[in-house]
């Protein structure tokens, strides 16, 4: 998820993951990813857990990104908004791996 646009409505991003990347804290561990855009904000890195789905070989996980919505409630017309750009995004992620 890369923003909200001005009617409160996820925008996702696609990025090509380029490395992965962990860190430790005490006996704690956390890895996420580095891409190879910067998000809107000029990210080129976030954790594992704001990442929603990912493709592996011939298989995307998507699991997250199905179930993800904002804490808000969402017009009618900007839950349709929702489902077409969850659908968009996964339409991406799967050109990468064809």
């Amino acid at each position: 998820m890369d923003s909200y646009d001005e009617r409160g409505v996820p925008v996702f991003a696609v990025r090509q993951v380029t490395k992965a990347v962990g860190t430790r804290s005490g006996r704690n561990s956390y890895w996420g990813v580095h891409f190879d855009e910067p998000l809107s904000d000029g990210c080129t890195a976030v954790g594992f857990s704001f990442v929603l789905a990912y493709s592996t070989d011939k298989r995307t996980e998507d699991k997250r990104l199905r179930g993800y919505h904002p804490a808000w409630t969402l017009t009618i017309d900007d839950e349709g908004r929702l489902v077409d750009r969850k659908y968009k995004a996964l339409k991406e992620i799967d050109k990468t791996i064809d």
